[in-house]
């Protein structure tokens, strides 16, 4: 049931509304209110207006027939205005008469009045009947003061719609205020959706994922840049030492001379692959990188690298599982980068005596390519981070290894990753370890070639 719920619950808040149909709801709620509104006051006002008009024209009516058939001098005109809660007044304006029945009314009684002529016995009457009841808004609701309500009604509404966008526009706001006190120094601020559930909440999650991503990319470039100085450091600190020392003992000692020359090509070629390994990872992320593709026997250029491989390593053993005639479409020299680069890491951590097999085989639809060693293996807390740049496995497994950057494998992760194929490693400590390539036979470009 809680499961149910939650669902329930997610699924609300996932509903969005467009801001164009927010303001459309809004405004015409707001204009529905204000013709509904007017419509019934008006409706309503004619109504008494109408109903008490009647009453007064039935009662004048009746007033002149009284006074035409001479039945006047019998009737209670007095009676009858107080009963009806009207003012009668008849008027003889030839002879000057005139005579008012029941209570005047006030004269800001916003009441209704009829006015009925009567001729009868060579004179002629004018009967006014006045309504004493009060109908308040209705008997002035003119056609002038209706439209000036309906007037006073539209600015009520601007002014509330007003105020109604603004607080439905605060994410803009608030995301202006937060661009502009964003610095390279602080990435950190965000925004606040405000839960409006439309297309300025988007807009906001949007801008706080570029902010994430711009933050992340940050750090990483800050890491990058200490990694790298850290890692020429050593070997500038090395060639320092031993040029300093050829120059106090080189001249009279032949075999400091020979040691610090030696150290100095040593750490010089090693500082050289750092840096060509750099400029690689930063052509890669500015994606001025191409994979050129070609269609080439892997079969082959394994078999290349694993000729090579024994001219270097004649200390260990190389050893190969190649199945023959496999072809893939990639970039021949990007693949053999990635596979060199492994097996140079297995020659490293793998000792004297140790065997390193170089294998070839099909596996679905792509070339599996695994080079395994024989070394010490890797702990599981490093196995996940070993294709991370300048990551290194714990002190005691590269202790006596020279000239590792943490770069290798990166590249290769970038290589296999560009032609669409997947890279793992599978280790364990004191076992070895294997790590396999997986690359599609017919090519999958990730990158263009500029």
């Amino acid at each position: 049931m809680i499961a149910v719920f939650e669902r329930a619950r997610s699924k609300r808040q996932n509903i969005k509304f467009s801001i164009a149909l927010k303001a459309t709801v809004l405004y015409t709620a707001m204009f529905g209110f204000i013709i509904a509104v007017s419509a019934g006051a008006l409706s309503w006002a004619m109504s008494v207006r109408t109903m008490h008009f009647q009453n007064i024209e039935r009662i004048s009516s009746f007033v002149a027939d009284h006074v035409m058939h001479e039945r006047g001098g019998s009737f209670n005109f007095e009676s009858f205005a107080e009963a009806n809660n009207v003012y009668i007044e008849i008027r003889d304006p030839k002879s000057g008469f005139s005579a008012g029945f029941g209570k005047k009314p006030a004269g800001n009684t916003q009441g209704l009045e009829s006015l009925r002529q009567v001729d009868t016995m060579g004179s002629r009457f004018f009967i006014k009947v006045s309504d004493r009841e009060n109908i308040g808004i209705a008997g002035v609701l003119t056609p002038v003061t209706f439209f000036a309500a309906i007037l006073a009604l539209l600015a009520a509404a601007a002014v509330s719609g007003a105020l109604l966008m603004r607080k439905m526009m605060r994410p803009v706001y608030q995301m202006t205020r937060t661009a502009r006190s964003i610095s390279a120094g602080d990435l950190s601020r965000r925004i606040d959706p405000v839960h409006s559930r439309d297309e300025l909440q988007e807009l906001a999650d949007t801008f706080n994922e570029m902010l994430d991503r711009i933050q992340e990319a940050y750090n990483k470039q800050n890491r990058f840049v200490s990694d790298a100085s850290h890692e020429l450091r050593t070997p500038l600190s090395v060639i320092s030492g031993y040029a300093n020392l050829l120059r106090r003992w080189g001249n009279d000692d032949r075999e400091i001379r020979n040691e610090s020359v030696d150290k100095i090509i040593e750490e010089t070629d090693n500082m050289q692959r750092l840096v060509e390994r750099l400029l690689f990872l930063a052509r890669a992320d500015q994606k001025r990188l191409g994979v050129k593709y070609e269609k080439f026997c892997v079969s082959d250029l394994m078999d290349e690298i694993a000729d090579e491989t024994s001219l270097i390593g004649g200390q260990h053993k190389i050893m190969r599982s190649i199945e023959r005639e496999l072809y893939v479409t990639a970039d021949r020299a990007l693949i053999k980068q990635a596979v060199r680069a492994v097996v140079e890491n297995s020659l490293k951590y793998t000792p004297a005596g140790g065997s390193i097999t170089l294998s070839c085989v099909t596996e679905g639809g792509a070339v599996r390519l695994s080079v395994k060693d024989t070394g010490a293996g890797i702990s599981t807390e490093d196995l996940p981070h070993i294709f991370d740049r300048f990551y290194k496995a714990d002190v005691s497994r590269v202790r006596s290894v020279r000239g590792s950057s943490g770069l290798g494998l990166s590249i290769v992760k970038w290589i296999v990753e560009s032609h669409g194929g997947q890279l793992k490693a599978e280790s364990a400590k004191g076992s070895g370890t294997e790590i396999i390539m997986l690359i599609p036979c017919g090519g999958h470009a990730l990158l263009t070639a500029n």
